[in-house]
C-alpha cells in the first residue's frame, strides 16, 4: 500500500477510535507530504518520502530525552485487575454485562488515565463484560 494511503486510513482509524494523539501526528505527517507537494508542484513518490533518516534520528533522540518525564504505563496484566477489581464492585451493586459498562470506566478511568491508552482499557472492559 502506497505511503499517502496508509496514512490516510491510519487517520481514518484514529478518528473512529477516538486516539486524539495519534490522529494529531498523522494529520501533521499527511499536511508535510501535502505542503512539499505543493510547494514543489510534484506528487512525491514512495522513494522521497522514505528517505529521511536525519528527521528519524532526531525525532527518536526527541522520543528518547520526552519520555523520561512520561509517568510509567500500565502493562496488560496491571490493567485486567484493575478492571476485574472495577467489574466485580459495580457487580455487587447489582449490575452485569453491557449495562455496566459506564460505571466500570468510571471506576477504572481514574487509576488508569495518564498511565494507559483509554482506548485499549474500553475494550478489556468491553472483553471483560
Amino acid at each position: 500500500m502506497p505511503l499517502k494511503k496508509a496514512v490516510l486510513e491510519e487517520t481514518k482509524a484514529a478518528m473512529k477510535s477516538g486516539d486524539k494523539a495519534r490522529l494529531t501526528v498523522l494529520r501533521g505527517f499527511s499536511a508535510a507530504i501535502k505542503q512539499r507537494e505543493i510547494d514543489e508542484r510534484v506528487t512525491l513518490s514512495e522513494a522521497e518520502q522514505a528517505n529521511r533518516d536525519d528527521l528519524a534520528d532526531k525525532e527518536a533522540f526527541e522520543i528518547k530525552v520526552l519520555s523520561a518525564f512520561l509517568p510509567k504505563q500500565l502493562d496488560e496484566s496491571e490493567m485486567l485487575a484493575i478492571v476485574e477489581k472495577a467489574i466485580t464492585e459495580v457487580a455487587e451493586s447489582g449490575q452485569t454485562g453491557m449495562a455496566a459498562m459506564g460505571k466500570v470506566m468510571a471506576l477504572v478511568k481514574p487509576q488508569v488515565q495518564g498511565k494507559a491508552d483509554m482506548g485499549k482499557v474500553s475494550q478489556l472492559v468491553k472483553a471483560k463484560l
